[in-house]
């Protein structure tokens, strides 16, 4: 592995995920919000939609320490799972067979992302569990 590429890892796992997460969290909140603002008619929830800039802010500096590649998809997906966390919890939303199984896609996603799995099948030929 190349020096860059472990100084990249290195960063993430140094304080790059909570930076995602904390990001994610904000783009979350704030999309529940901009739902609640009815229109940004409301006051209070039209305030707390502003979190998306702070999520931003959070997501580019995520972004300038872990790469974009990886780091702007785990964030993307992390948003996905707690957007959806929200719309169970507080919207009284409810998922369907499919979305549930799109869920849990979107969740092993994030685990091999995390997990920095990588499959060459130009060099490999076949990946290793075959």
């Amino acid at each position: 592995m190349s020096q860059r590429r472990e100084e990249k890892r290195a960063a993430l796992k140094r304080g790059a995920l909570a930076t995602i997460i904390i990001g994610s969290l904000a783009f979350s909140i704030g999309g529940a919000f901009v739902r609640l603002s009815d229109g940004f008619t409301k006051f209070w929830p039209s305030v707390i939609a502003a979190c998306f800039v702070i999520g931003a802010g959070f997501l580019t500096r995520a972004v300038h320490h872990g790469g974009l590649s990886s780091t702007y998809v785990i964030g993307l997906g992390i948003e996905a799972v707690i957007s959806v966390a929200i719309g169970l919890a507080l919207l009284g939303e409810r998922l369907s067979v499919a979305q549930t199984v799109g869920i849990a896609i979107i969740i092993l996603g994030l685990v091999a992302m995390k997990q920095g799995w990588r499959v060459r099948l130009w060099r490999l030929g076949a990946p290793r569990w075959a």
